[in-house]
């Protein structure tokens, strides 16, 4: 393993972190005829140096301790690094193998569980919730009777509250919703509930929002129905229907964030006071939020399972030239409804069915130009991250395109952006365009 020092200056009330390390070597990456691979070999330093100085730029930015990514090209990871630190107080330095909360990239791997089902016939997406929780109870709008179904509870279109429980008008300006997104006390529940019937006593009785269906409303407790209807629809308890997802894609560092078992490499979290003072995050149990936002992983495994969905979905593409080749986990045509929009939202952004959606666009000649890709982000107590794929436009091959994973062990930062430009920036690589 390799450490270098980092020369770096102070912001947001906290020397900034002056280390980083990368922890697993570049794969030998050659050429058809094998005669430049001590070129590419280069080329591919350079990209990772250019990544983990972009990284080291977002950190000092946002004060974050510590900060894991990797990437991927084609299925082949090439680039796995960890920059800062895990644990401050024990002088813990993260690296690849470092385990965060990847908050709201669960509904991801929550969809995964949800699209096997669907598959199987035992999940009807579009029967009302009622017809496997017949205990739930059932909603009016405006004085209406009212149906709500998985579908439309997996695209954010239910009704279903978030963690703010009071009737307060809607926020429009997104930075003024970003500001108070942690102020929301449902965030930092501290109780362990026992069951996902138990985490529906949270809300299950609340209004709805809005009329299902009728509009988009970021949801995590609807997650929780989501749960609670796959337990039923398979006879099984939500933690057996994920671990079975975790075995089955070999995602063997993603766990429930529950906080009594010894989980190896698990970091601590952080937020920052109103002063900008680093603190460590405040205790809570995520358990009432299990399939919205309750695991845990590393960079590793959020590129494993991207590459499985990014296998998924271009496979039916390349048997007629790899028929010999193992089947996705989910049919391609499940991945093609999971990955389509289906609901613009107020803040100018696309959702599929557990999935952010970006349709490809340009507007203008020499304008801006918008590749198609998927995301997830996350925002948890002391943890945020991001899951980016960007498939390629030439599917010789399965899985094709760019994957990057980054998680952070600091609350509140965004990292869409940077997830978006380092996946073109690998992209550029791979396709010789830097």
């Amino acid at each position: 393993m390799k450490y270098i020092k980092v020369c770096a200056g102070v912001l947001a009330g906290i020397t900034a972190v002056p280390f980083f390390k990368t922890t697993e070597q570049t794969e030998k990456i050659s050429s058809e005829k094998g005669s430049q691979t001590g070129v590419l070999h280069g080329a591919v330093a350079q990209l990772q140096e250019k990544i983990l100085h972009r990284c080291r730029i977002e950190m000092e930015k946002s004060g974050s301790p510590g900060l894991v990514i990797a990437a991927s090209v084609d299925g082949k990871t090439i680039f796995s690094a960890g920059i800062g630190f895990a644990d401050i107080e024990n002088n813990v330095l993260c690296d690849s193998s470092t385990v965060m909360r990847i908050a709201s990239i669960s509904k991801s791997m929550t969809m995964t569980a949800v699209a096997k089902a669907y598959e199987e016939g035992k999940l009807d997406l579009d029967k009302p919730i009622y017809d496997y929780l017949p205990n739930f109870p059932a909603k009016q709008y405006n004085g209406k009777e009212v149906v709500i179904t998985t579908k439309q509870l997996v695209s954010h279109l239910g009704g279903i509250r978030h963690y703010d429980k009071s009737k307060k008008k809607e926020l429009t300006e997104k930075e003024k919703e970003e500001e108070e997104e942690f102020k929301k006390k449902e965030y930092y529940i501290k109780e362990e509930y026992k069951s996902v019937q138990d985490a529906l006593e949270l809300f299950k009785h609340d209004e709805l929002r809005h009329e299902p269906g009728s509009k988009y409303l970021y949801t995590t407790h609807g997650w929780t129905v989501v749960s609670a209807v796959l337990e039923k629809a398979l006879k099984k308890d939500f933690k057996e229907i994920m671990d079975n997802v975790f075995r089955d894609l070999g995602l063997k560092t993603t766990h429930f964030d529950e906080n009594s078992p010894i989980i190896m490499n698990r970091s601590r979290f952080y937020v920052r006071d109103k002063h900008g003072r680093l603190m460590n995050a405040p205790y809570v149990d995520n358990s009432y939020k299990w399939a919205g936002g309750g695991f845990v992983s590393t960079v590793g495994d959020l590129i494993q399972f991207g590459n499985a969905m990014l296998y998924s979905y271009q496979r039916k593409d390349v048997d007629k030239h790899f028929n010999k080749t193992l089947p996705g986990y989910l049919k391609r045509e499940t991945m093609e409804m999971i990955w389509s929009p289906i609901i613009k939202t107020k803040l100018d952004r696309f959702y599929g069915m557990g999935w952010g959606v970006m349709p490809a666009k340009k507007e203008i000649a020499f304008g801006d130009e918008n590749r198609y890709h998927v995301s997830h982000s996350g925002a948890a107590v002391g943890a945020s991250s991001i899951l980016m794929i960007l498939p390629s436009c030439k599917n010789d091959t399965a899985p094709a395109g760019v994957v990057v994973a980054i998680i952070v062990n600091m609350q509140n930062v965004h990292l869409g952006h940077l997830a978006l430009e380092i996946a073109e920036e690998v992209d550029r690589w791979k396709n010789n365009e830097f």
